[in-house]
C-alpha cells in the first residue's frame, strides 16, 4: 500500500489539474466524493476483489445446489465461510482504497494551502524589502539590513519551488 501511495497522489493531482479547466467552465471542482468514485472505478485491486466476490457468490450458490442433493452440513458451512471471506476481502480492499484516496486528497489540499501560505509570505517579504529599501534611502537603515531583507525575499521566492519539489 505504501508503494502505491505516491502513484495515487500523482493520479489525484493529475485528475485535479487536468479536469480542473473543464470543470472550472461549469463552475465545479473535483470533490472528495468524486475522487473516491474515480478511484473506485480505476483501482485494479478493488476490481479484482469485486470479481473474486462475484465468483465466491457463484461458488456459494453452486455449493447450496449440490448440498441439496447430498445434505452435507460441512459443505454448506465451507461455502458460507468462503463467501464471508470473499466479502471481507472486498470490504477490506474498498476500505483501503478509501483510505488511500483520503490520504492523497488531504495531501493535495495541504499542498495547495502550503503554496498559498508561501505566496503570502513572499508578498510580505516583498513588502518588507520595499520598506527597508525606503529606510536605506532616507538613512534609517544600513546596507546590511538591505541585504538581509533581500536574502529573505529571495528565500521566500524560492520557497514555493522547494515546497513543490518535496510534495
Amino acid at each position: 500500500m505504501k508503494q502505491t501511495l505516491p502513484y495515487l497522489v500523482l493520479i489525484l493531482i493529475g485528475l485535479l489539474t487536468f479536469t480542473a479547466p473543464t470543470r472550472a467552465d461549469s463552475g465545479q471542482a473535483l470533490t472528495f466524493h468524486q475522487a473516491v468514485e474515480l478511484m473506485n472505478e480505476n483501482n485494479l485491486s478493488l476490481q479484482i476483489a469485486r470479481i473474486n466476490l462475484e465468483l465466491a457468490e457463484i461458488d456459494y450458490e453452486k455449493a447450496l445446489a449440490s448440498n441439496l442433493m447430498s445434505t452435507s452440513q460441512q459443505g454448506q458451512m465451507q461455502a458460507e465461510h468462503n463467501l464471508e471471506r470473499a466479502k471481507h476481502t472486498y470490504r477490506t480492499a474498498k476500505r483501503n482504497n478509501y483510505l488511500e484516496v483520503f490520504r492523497a486528497y488531504t495531501e493535495v489540499l495541504s499542498t495547495r494551502r502550503t503554496l498559498a501560505i508561501r505566496e503570502l509570505e513572499r508578498k510580505i517579504a516583498d513588502h518588507d524589502y520595499t520598506i527597508v529599501q525606503e529606510k536605506v534611502r532616507i538613512g534609517d537603515a544600513g546596507r546590511l539590513d538591505d541585504l538581509r531583507e533581500m536574502n529573505r525575499l529571495e528565500a521566500a521566492k524560492l520557497d514555493p519551488v522547494v515546497a513543490l519539489s518535496y510534495e
